[in-house]
């Protein structure tokens, strides 16, 4: 699940040793880290798994929320965690409990250039669209596209929450100058959000795919060949990403985005891709609504 050695893919000294020196990082929730260590235990049965989950009583409550909402299109009521294992399988439920818990892991000020409300409604957008053009182009994991373009820019939030006045001065620099994020970034901190995405996808033990699409997200042609077996969820990430910018999909706070010719590999017709982003912006802010309640 966890990359050892990760710290290959950044600079990890200098991320890390401005990071540390800011109070109170976060950490994720209690509940996520046991359900983690429970999934990669082999020995741990099903019903050990729902009684670790269920004793976050409002995490449980939340996620049989989302289950039941249209998102899922079930046909049946599921009224228990150990249900809802059943139908969705442990993976797609741990999918959906971590991206809940970092959802609402954040606060949020309106008052500034970074308006959280927009930069979900463009990771989850990400999130829908990974989604569908995994179902194009017959990508196995569905779910881990789904939580790769959900969670692929939190390095921004950790920016915005953690470095906040000099983030927002290098926002306004971005937007005035109309340069590309990860430049200004890279100009100003000497790292970039997708590095700061690894490095919490680190301090996490999230999933390797989910540290692969934080770090090269911008950066397809430079991934390194011993991670070529993520190149298509990652290739599928960032071409929700690039739809999103056009589409105007949320904010992402970059004003640029990549030329279409990173994306070649996909083969998919554009009139698909017209099709299902239609379909998506239609149903983005309602769904924000279910995840973010």
């Amino acid at each position: 699940m966890f990359l050892t050695g990760a710290e290959k893919m950044i600079n990890v000294s200098n991320v890390e040793s401005r990071l540390n020196s800011v109070d109170n990082l976060p950490s994720l929730p209690v509940v996520i880290q046991q359900i983690q260590k429970a999934i990669a235990n082999p020995k741990n049965s099903m019903s050990q798994i729902s009684n670790i989950i269920e004793k976050d009583q409002g995490l449980s409550l939340r996620t049989l929320k989302l289950v039941n909402s249209a998102y899922y299109g079930l046909r049946e009521q599921i009224t228990s965690i150990k249900k809802a294992i059943i139908i969705l399988g442990l993976e797609t439920l741990h999918n959906l409990m971590l991206g809940l818990s970092i959802i609402n892991l954040f606060g949020k000020d309106e008052n500034t250039i970074f308006n959280h409300d927009s930069f979900w409604e463009h990771a989850l957008g990400c999130a829908m669209l990974s989604r569908e053009i995994g179902k194009i182009v017959n990508y196995e994991e569905l779910d881990d596209c789904f939580i790769s373009g959900l969670l692929h820019d939190i390095g921004k939030l950790i920016f915005e929450q953690y470095l906040h006045e000099e983030y927002i001065k290098m926002l306004e620099i971005t937007q005035n100058n109309k340069k590309p994020l990860v430049s200004v970034e890279n100009s100003i901190f000497k790292f970039n959000h997708c590095d700061v995405g690894a490095f919490i996808a680190m301090k996490w033990k999230l999933p390797i795919h989910l540290l692969i699409v934080m770090k090269y997200h911008h950066f397809l042609t430079t991934l390194p060949p011993e991670f070529l077996k993520y190149k298509n969820l990652l290739t599928i990430v960032a071409k929700a990403n690039q739809l999103c910018h056009i589409h105007n999909f949320g904010d992402s706070m970059n004003p640029f985005c990549e030329n279409d010719t990173m994306f070649q590999s996909l083969e998919i017709d554009t009139n698909h891709l017209e099709e299902i982003v239609k379909n998506v912006h239609g149903d983005i802010k309602s769904t924000l609504k279910q995840w973010r309640s």
